[in-house]
Order: structure tokens, then C-alpha cells, then sequence
């Protein structure tokens, strides 16, 4: 199933860094570029890389407040106008959507919005159709929307499939 993917201009995915490599680069070779989701949780993995085929991620795109606002070099940085630094490649800033998360739905492991976004935000621009072909309760499609992209979601299980249309429907 993955193989196929090769046949689209880029691929941007989110996994398990055990699952990335035994199963998804033998099946779409080595990615680019890779990045590193970390959080805080109580469960054994507290990272998934985000691994990027056809395309660089462009760390511009997202930048971070300065963390010293008041140092001198910063104060004129901010007068020139920057807005902040560019993000790295390791994100300790978002977190797992928890059971008690505002975003939480019926889907058992739904990824956070901020990082959906993120990922495309950095790989993609407003009016590029998204592909998401495991769709789940439609995070990516609700990411691309806000972000003026166009998403196909494919999903087999139409539990999920009725998830997302309300998530989509209700924003």
C-alpha cells in the first residue's frame, strides 16, 4: 500500500520511530528530511518522527517567540521587525491530545491540530491538494481547510468517516 505513495510529488508522515523504519522506509526509501514530535505522556514512546519524501521542510514558515525579549540584540531584532526564530527540528511544544484535550474525539490516538498544522505549514502552501490516505477522524483535512489548502481524506472505517464530517462541519 505504501509503495504506491511514490508516485506522488511529495509525502510528508507522522509514525512511531520503530514503525518509520521497519516498515515505512523500506517501503518509500530513505525520507529527506526527518523531524522529532516529543511530549510529555506516561506511555513507554514519547516521540514520532515526521519523516519528509520529495520536499524539505522550510523552518522559516513557523517561527517561536524570542525567549529573552528584553536583551538588547533581541530589542533590536524586534525593531527591524522579526516576529521570532525559526522553530527547530525538534517539537517539545505541542502535546498528545489528552482525554480530557478540548479536541478530543471518539478516535482512540487522534493527532494534535497544532502539529497536523504545523506539518503543513512548513511543506505546503495555501490552494496545494493534501492527500491524507488514512484519514482517521479527519484532523489533517480540518489543518488544510484552516490553512486555505484544499484535502482528500480517505478513511475504511465509517466510524471515523462520520467523526470527521462533524469536525468539519462544526468549524
Amino acid at each position: 500500500m505504501l509503495a504506491n505513495l511514490n508516485h506522488y510529488r511529495a509525502v510528508a508522515l507522522s509514525h512511531y520511530p520503530e514503525e518509520m523504519m521497519r516498515l515505512v522506509v523500506p517501503a518509500l526509501g530513505a525520507p529527506e528530511h526527518i523531524s522529532a514530535w516529543c511530549y510529555n505522556g506516561n506511555i513507554p514512546r514519547r516521540f514520532r518522527l515526521i519523516g519528509y519524501w520529495g520536499m524539505t521542510p522550510d523552518y522559516s514558515r513557523v517561527l517561536k517567540p524570542y525567549k529573552n525579549p528584553t536583551d538588547r540584540r533581541i530589542k533590536a531584532l524586534v525593531a527591524a521587525g522579526s516576529e521570532g526564530t525559526p522553530i527547530y527540528e525538534w517539537w517539545d511544544d505541542i502535546q498528545l491530545v489528552k482525554n480530557v484535550s478540548a479536541e478530543k474525539t471518539e478516535h482512540p490516538c487522534p493527532l494534535p491540530l497544532r502539529l497536523v498544522s504545523r506539518i503543513l505549514t512548513l511543506c505546503a502552501n495555501p490552494g496545494d491538494l493534501i492527500l491524507d490516505p488514512f484519514m482517521g477522524s479527519g484532523t489533517t483535512l480540518v489543518a488544510a481547510r484552516d490553512l486555505g489548502m484544499k484535502a482528500v481524506g480517505i478513511e475504511m472505517d465509517e466510524r471515523y468517516c462520520e467523526i470527521a464530517a462533524r469536525r468539519l462541519q462544526a468549524r
